[in-house]
This record gives structure tokens, C-alpha cells and sequence, in this order.
């Protein structure tokens, strides 16, 4: 089985990625205290996770100050991509036939969701026609 290469992101480094991203560029000090309301977690390991994230390449920095100014190098659809692709290579051979099987076998589909799809795939087919 591939082992997938692309750097994936932990429970934790994508709730803190979710606060750089959306303020396109954040200090420890602003992730921090956009943590505080769902997940509190100490200033020190805030630092620590984005200077995990900084070795990644997920993420790069430049002083402001005293402090430093995180900015992402990977869009959310990219951490996406291969969070989906890492799954997909691990549990499913690297087939998106048995990832999509699986999901439809389990009910983690719903019947709308289904018909979306359905159409998805009719309008790739014509595409490749």
C-alpha cells in the first residue's frame, strides 16, 4: 500500500488551523484567544502546534513585534485533499470506488446527498464524452 507523502494535520492542528485561516494571518496571541470559547488550551501549546505546523510547511512566519505573524502556505481544500487521500490510501487501498462504496453501505450517506452525487458523476461523465 502507498504511504502518503503530503503532510496531514492532527485533531488539533486543524482546529488552530481553522483560526489562521479564516483571519488569513494570525499571532499565537490571536489563536489563543479565539480558542478560549471552544477549546482553552495554554499559550505555550499554541506556540508549540504552530511551530510543529511552521517544520510542516503547512504554515510560515514572520516577526510583528515581539511576536510573529502566522501565515498559511496550504488552503483548507488542499488540508482536505489530503486528509481525504491519506484515508482513502490507508483504509481503502487507494480507491475511491471502495471509499465511496463504504460510505453508501454504512448509510453515512443521505438519500439527497445520493441524488447530488448521482449527478456529480453524470456531469463527469459528460465531460470525458
Amino acid at each position: 500500500m502507498p504511504r502518503h507523502k503530503e503532510k496531514t494535520l492532527t485533531d488539533l492542528e486543524l482546529a488552530i488551523m481553522e483560526i489562521v485561516w479564516q483571519k488569513g494571518r494570525a499571532t499565537v496571541r490571536d489563536v489563543y484567544e479565539a480558542m478560549q470559547l471552544t477549546r482553552p488550551l495554554a499559550y505555550n501549546t499554541i506556540l508549540t502546534v504552530l511551530t510543529k505546523l511552521k517544520e510542516k510547511g503547512i504554515v510560515s512566519s514572520q516577526p510583528q513585534g515581539k511576536a510573529y505573524l502566522y501565515t498559511p502556505l496550504v488552503s483548507e481544500t488542499e488540508a482536505a485533499k489530503r486528509s481525504i487521500t491519506k484515508v482513502m490510501e490507508q483504509f481503502f487501498a487507494g480507491s475511491a470506488r471502495s471509499l465511496v462504496a463504504h460510505l453508501i453501505e454504512t448509510r453515512s450517506v443521505k438519500p439527497d446527498e445520493l441524488e447530488q452525487l448521482k449527478q456529480l458523476v453524470d456531469e463527469a461523465l459528460e465531460e470525458k464524452s
